[in-house]
Order: C-alpha cells, then structure tokens, then sequence
C-alpha cells in the first residue's frame, strides 16, 4: 500500500476471539510513522438499517458538530469540508445537508433525482470526503463489525475496494460469521480468520492478568473448561474470580478461601 497497490483484508472470526485486539496492535506497530493515515469507521447493532451510518458518524466528527449548534453554523462547516475536498456544488450540498439532517435555504436548489440515483452519488461524494483527508499519504482504513452494517454501507465499502488497488491504502474490515462479501473475489483482497486458541495459549492469558502471581491450578483448569479457547472469556473471567474475593494472595501465589461458590463463575460468555 505504501507504493500505491492498496489492499483490503477480512479479519473474522466469532465475539470476543481478538479482531479488535489484533487491529489495534497493527494500528500501535505503525504509530511512530506520523505519515500514515488512519480512519476507523464502526458499524452498529442499533443502526443497521440507518443509511451510511458510520460514514455520518465520521463525518459529524470531523465537523465537531455538537448537538447545540445551530443550522448556520452547520452549513457553514458543511460548506467548508466541501470546498476543502475540492467536491463543493449545489449538488453536494444538497446531498451532504440531506444526509446530515440540515436543513438548507431557499436558494440552494434541489435536484431532481431519483431514489437510486440520489444514492448513487450520496456515495461517491462521501468516498471522495473520506479520501481526500488522505492527502497523498499511505493510508489505514479500519471498517469495525461489517455484519452490522446498513445496505447503503455495504454498497459503498464495494465502491470503495474497487478503487483500493490504485490507491496507497490498506482497508482492513472486521466482522463475525458468517461474513463472505461479493467482493473477496476481487484482486488485492484476502481474508483472515481467527479461530479459537488452545488451553497453553488460553492459561497465558489468565496469568497475564494476575500481576505475576499465580492462580491455584483449579482454577485454571475451571477457566480453560468453560471458555472453551475464547480469549474475551477467559480475560473476564480471570477478572471476575480476582475480583470475587474467593481467592487469598500468599507471597507470589493466590490460594483458595474454601470450596469454589457454583455462582461465582459463570459458564458462558454471556454471562
């Protein structure tokens, strides 16, 4: 992607099995590089069927709207990010205010488009937004949990890998299964799938979370049975029994206070 080949990459796999975790640690391996460019979008349960959700989010960030701004001073910003990106018309401030939920004056025509049509470029405006923040520089592109995103999301990340392969970008999505996008069959596009860890891994996992004191094996056996290779799950748990007072640290060592309580840990992640 530095040299102008850009790349998109599926990281899955199922809650709590460290995408978010193993995004991140790319993200601190590429900090100390000032020139790389990075934009994160997520992708919402609660707004799945709201049109471009995180695109708006993203956008309203960049804005700093605040909930007590008033329309002009909306506009203004609107009008701004616009001209700055190079892409500012009648049309794209339609579009952009319509999308925003800012109401537009009098003199700002409205086109007459269709429904599908209006989408359509709804689309390319906001590639062309997001994009332009790129500047030229090598560039990191992170969609958060793609199974929650709206249809016109969707639609426009497929916009967005099609231009992937000309462009010094590095897209990667994360989402749970089952996740198989039309477009992995394009050029310059892979996947990852993390699967569960096993019990060695698993139990590194819980003593990194006691500060270099040792669990009783117990309870190390009881944590790697019941989260079954989930990384979350084990972190939780590991937690939850530091902190049930079930446990008396002795020198570098906890021992038990009596008989495990059945209640004190829960056998499933949801729990």
């Amino acid at each position: 992607a530095r040299h102008g080949q850009g790349a998109v990459v599926l990281v899955s796999g199922e809650a709590g099995i460290g995408k978010s975790r193993l995004v991140d640690s790319f993200v601190r391996s590429i900090a100390a590089d000032e020139h790389v460019w990075v934009e994160s979008l997520y992708c919402s349960p609660l707004s799945s069927n709201s049109p471009f959700y995180p695109l708006i989010e993203d956008i309203q960030k960049t804005l700093g709207r605040a909930a007590g701004n008033d329309e002009r001073h909306a506009l203004t910003g609107l009008r701004s990010l616009l001209a700055e990106s190079g892409a500012e018309s009648d049309l794209a401030v339609f579009l952009l205010a319509r999308l925003l939920s800012v109401d537009l004056p009098a003199d700002v025509p409205q086109p007459d488009l269709a429904p599908a049509a209006q989408q359509a470029k709804t689309a390319q405006l906001l590639l062309q937004l997001l994009t332009h923040q790129q500047r030229g520089h090598p560039g990191l592109i992170i969609i958060d949990d793609l199974q929650w995103a709206d249809p016109t999301t969707l639609g426009w990340i497929d916009l967005l890998v099609g231009q992937v392969p000309t462009r010094p970008l590095l897209v990667l999505v994360t989402a749970r299964p089952p996740c198989h996008p039309a477009w992995l069959s394009r050029p310059r596009t892979s996947a990852v799938t993390l699967g569960r860890l096993d019990a060695h891994d698993i139990l590194a996992i819980c003593q990194a979370r006691c500060s270099g004191m040792t669990l009783p094996p117990e309870i190390l056996q009881h944590v790697a049975d019941k989260t079954d290779g989930v990384p979350l799950f084990a972190e939780e748990l590991t937690s939850m029994i530091l902190e049930s007072g079930i446990l008396q640290a002795e020198d570098d060592h906890y021992v038990l206070k009596g008989p495990v309580p059945t209640h004190a840990i829960p056998t499933t992640l949801q729990g």
